[in-house]
């Protein structure tokens, strides 16, 4: 298969200039423009009618410069949304070029091929302007709860193109010149499930937008345009310094790894999809070669380019703490994707499960790379994101009604801790939330019977993968349909350095009882009942290092959390750990029985690293 390269490093540096804002006005004004970011954030969530956006924070917001270069995000907006959206204003910028664009204008937009992921993902766009010049945008990005298609909750691992996913909107203004295009609204609407969460959903966003605005032309008032826009070009070259400095600890060299999505649903032998990378750092550059990656898949789990950037972003924000995210550290990264590949998937490719598909495994690869070229860095594997969508109809109020949730799970373990003890949301969302139980128990027809941590799931190790979860919940009222998109149930999160796997990830209904069967990771339009129980198992992260070597201590705590069994304690840790004794008992070691096990022992075969 030959294909053009795509390459991107996100635009040359600007010129360097002598600069004219003090230290002090450079600080005020770093913090304030984060807290624009900010504002806009809180006024959406407030503001938005669906729990998916106001409960569990599945949004981003940004502010960028003239030329559509990112400069600050908020302190909690999702950094797997936010590293599409550099694409997003170089289309917006395309499809209105010069004076089509003005003042009082905002544009949305969801083309995921080209700007960002799957269609949910509603994107608007307004640029700012102080006396007729264009000095900045502000962006928004909302995940609509449906928006069309096939199925309830437009998540559809079955959808053999992008027209059965939902509605695809190209680049149009929902208010021209101040003018609000009731029209176009009534269309959107018109094509989605849930028109009235919607629509609040519109206004959340186009209010957030005005509140960037507004607080920007305060700032430009305060300060003046001519600081604001220097101010722009030091936080990028800021991030830029300290990302160089960042990776001149890396040892130059080329190292590459694989993996895998476990199956593609539409092919007929259900054949896992290779996610490859090839990483070179040479001095203050890294480049990141996807080229080795497989053809893309039929069903919707290929990442688009915008996407497969951000999944680089997200793994390299996450292991370097301290770089700011913005265009500055973008354009040191030189990202290599093959169009038509699982990671730059061709329009109209289905998409709706990228970001628990191609996106995922980007972010497994990129850590895995870094890890062998900055031991300091190394992880386990991470859970992967799952997607779940329950729609049908509630009797209770006679109307449509579609849960749209994601579970928390595991990151892995490090050189020097464990991946944690708490189940967490997946790198893609870690700004976000997990939605309260008792807000999906009063807005759907479901009552929650489990949400607990899933004991012996995380990865064994001395330094073992944060557990993941176990959650379930009964359906109250009414039949439905069930949608699942997700991964690692076959290619579970790796180890590193001996660590063991997680312990994958699945979906039952009515497990152990009548009608019992399993969903996996790929599951559309499934038929449930009233008084069906769901299930939904994610996994730890992978371990680090030999579960041989691990404190027994931290063993004996594992096992009094219920984190780790007895049983596993004995067999993969080689600890012996008493049972509590009486009520209140805690466990407590068995040091002499613990040296028995130990003595001789090589690592438990379950544990072997996946290179």
């Amino acid at each position: 298969m030959a294909h053009d390269a795509s390459t991107a490093s996100a635009g040359a540096k600007p010129g360097a200039a002598a600069t004219t804002v003090d230290p002090t006005t450079l600080a005020v004004l770093r913090r304030s423009l984060a807290n624009v970011v900010n504002e806009m954030s809180a006024t959406l969530a407030k503001v938005a009618f669906s729990p998916v956006i106001s409960e569990g924070l599945d949004f981003a917001a940004a502010l960028f410069d003239a030329d559509g270069r990112l400069v600050v995000c908020g302190d909690h907006d999702l950094t797997g949304l936010l590293g599409t959206l550099e694409p997003t204003l170089e289309l917006v910028r395309e499809v209105f070029p010069g004076d089509e664009l003005k003042e009082g204008d905002i544009v949305v937009c969801n083309s995921a091929h080209e700007a960002g992921n799957h269609l949910n993902d509603v994107r608007m766009v307004k640029p700012i302007y102080v006396d007729g010049r264009l000095i900045a945008f502000v962006a928004d990005i909302g995940h609509w709860t449906d928006i069309g298609g096939a199925v309830p909750g437009s998540i559809n691992p079955l959808a053999r193109d992008t027209y059965a996913e939902g509605l695809r909107i190209t680049p149009i203004k929902i208010v021209d010149g101040g003018v609000f295009r009731r029209d176009i609204v009534q269309m959107l609407l018109a094509n989605v499930r849930l028109p009235h969460e919607s629509n609040g959903d519109v206004w959340a966003q186009m209010r957030a937008l005005d509140a960037g605005e507004r607080r920007m032309l305060h700032l430009a008032e305060r300060f003046g345009v001519a600081a604001l826009v220097e101010v722009f070009g030091l936080m990028q070259d800021h991030a830029e310094a300290i990302f160089r400095a960042e990776i001149a600890a890396m040892r130059d060299g080329t190292v590459e790894f694989e993996d895998f999505i476990d199956e593609d649903p539409l092919d007929p032998e259900r054949r896992p999809v290779k996610v490859h990378l090839k990483l070179t750092k040479d001095g203050e550059r890294l480049t990141l070669d996807f080229s080795g990656s497989d053809p893309q898949p039929r069903g919707g789990i290929g990442s688009t380019r915008p996407l497969t950037q951000s999944g680089v972003y997200v793994a390299m924000l996450n292991l370097f703490h301290n770089i700011p995210f913005n265009h500055g550290f973008a354009r040191n990264l030189e990202i290599v994707t093959t169009p038509g590949t699982v990671v730059h998937v061709s329009f109209p490719n289905p998409v709706s499960g990228c970001a628990a598909g191609g996106f995922e495994k980007v972010i497994a690869c990129v850590l895995r790379c870094v890890g062998k070229l900055a031991p300091e860095k190394e992880v386990g594997a991470t859970y992967n994101l799952i997607n779940a969508t329950l729609g049908g109809t509630d009797v209770r109020f006679d109307r449509p009604y579609v849960m749209y949730m994601w579970n928390e799970g595991g990151f892995g373990g490090g050189p020097d801790q464990d991946g944690g003890d708490a189940p967490t949301n997946a790198m893609y969302a870690t700004g976000s939330r997990n939605q309260p139980i008792e807000v999906h128990e009063r807005f759907f027809p479901v009552r929650v019977t489990q949400l607990e941590i899933a004991c012996d799931s995380g990865g064994a190790g001395k330094w073992r993968g944060c557990p993941g979860i176990r959650h379930s919940y009964r359906i109250t009222d009414g039949d439905a349909v069930i949608g699942v998109f997700g991964d690692r149930r076959r290619f579970k999160p790796w180890g590193v350095r001996g660590g063991g796997y997680g312990s994958g990830q699945t979906v039952w209904v009515n497990r152990g009882l009548a009608g019992e069967r399993e969903l996996g990771m790929a599951a559309s339009d499934e038929p449930v009942k009233e008084g069906d129980l769901i299930e939904v198992w994610s996994s730890g992260g992978g371990g680090y290092g030999d579960p041989l070597t691990r404190d027994p201590e931290l063993v004996v705590r594992d096992v009094r959390l219920g984190i780790v069994s007895l049983e596993a304690a004995r067999e993969v840790y080689g600890v012996a750990v008493r049972p509590p004794e009486g009520p209140g008992g805690t466990p407590s070691e068995d040091v002499a029985g613990t040296a028995r096990l130990r003595a001789g022992r090589s690592s438990n075969g379950s544990t072997e690293e996946r290179t």
